[in-house]
């Protein structure tokens, strides 16, 4: 840094609780597919099979988003819903599992009204959850219809666009 005698630090910093500072974990990550509910109200997990970037935060098994330190973390998303056929109101659920039990009071509903193709549903909001290192939580849904799907849109043209995801996740391990 042309000999001012300062160095430059970029990311974000964290105490770990020894007075030692570390890099926070965070990750970005997506899915390019339709998912869909083979039965009725039964549990799915969310797909999340593309890592745009990440630290500290790893996806297994194609849902289990892993995180390598301890820390509290916020997960935020946005899923798309439609529906393959039909046309009356549906619900969907959604809820956050952590090591494969469900977190008491996270579950969120969503209606989905409208025909099939012309449905599109957006669900979004964000969980904080304290997580030891190697935990891992999933993105569950369920709907009473197996019409319903989480959707995927290809890049599109009239306008052109960029495709849509059928589920976008981020994390940040915010202490």
């Amino acid at each position: 840094h042309g000999g001012t005698g300062q160095a430059s630090l970029s990311g974000t910093l964290i105490g770990n609780g020894t007075g030692a500072v570390t890099s926070a974990s965070y990750g970005s990550f997506l899915d390019l597919s339709d998912q869909i509910a083979a039965s009725e109200n039964t549990a799915y997990p969310m797909n999340l099979g593309v890592t745009d970037f990440a630290q500290g935060i790893s996806i297994v098994n194609n849902t289990q988003i892993t995180v390598s330190n301890a820390g509290i973390y916020n997960l935020t998303f946005s899923a798309q819903f439609n529906r393959t056929s039909g046309n009356q109101s549906r619900l969907i659920y959604i809820w956050l599992r952590k090591n494969g039990v469900d977190e008491p009071s996270t579950t969120g509903e969503v209606v989905i009204t409208g025909q099939a193709s012309a449905a599109n549903t957006i669900a979004a909001w964000n969980y904080f959850i304290p997580l030891a290192a190697l935990d891992h939580v999933e993105l569950i849904w369920a709907t009473n219809d197996t019409h319903i799907i989480l959707s995927y849109k290809p890049a599109g043209t009239g306008p052109v666009r960029p495709a849509t995801p059928s589920l976008i996740v981020t994390m940040n391990q915010i202490k």
